[in-house]
């Protein structure tokens, strides 16, 4: 089966800001969490660095504090093909908006990291 969504730019970006969120979850990258809420609520960011780093040592005990696993490990398992879903749009998005070409990493072809083969992406003008 193949899936066709249509949105617009600020849905894109939404859509690209949570499935980067995952894969860097999957990874354990668990400070984003915190990350995600520190300039819209106020709370103690050195708590929430606490219980997050427990949660990441329940699910990752084999790690240290300072490692996370790299997106073409196994053990990211979904987060695989959301960051190719990301790289494939993220792509997209920047030639649209600069045809000329730039030097970020937006202008890179995106680099199979899943399973899955990258997913293919339109972008029309409205």
């Amino acid at each position: 089966m193949k899936f066709t969504l249509t949105f617009n730019e600020k849905q894109a970006r939404v859509l690209m800001s949570a499935l980067e969120f995952y894969s860097r979850v999957r990874m354990g990258q668990f400070h984003v969490i915190s990350d995600e809420f520190r300039f819209e609520h106020e709370f103690n960011q050195d708590n929430a660095r606490f219980y997050l780093d427990r949660l990441r040592e329940m699910i990752f005990p084999e790690l240290e504090s300072n490692e996370y696993y790299g997106i073409y490990n196994d053990i990211v398992g979904p987060g695989q093909e959301a960051w190719d879903i990301h790289q494939v749009i993220r792509h997209a998005r920047a030639w649209k908006r600069h045809p000329e070409g730039g030097w970020t990493v937006d202008f890179n072809e995106p680099m199979k990291t899943g399973h899955e083969p990258l997913p293919e992406i339109t972008i029309e003008d409205d």
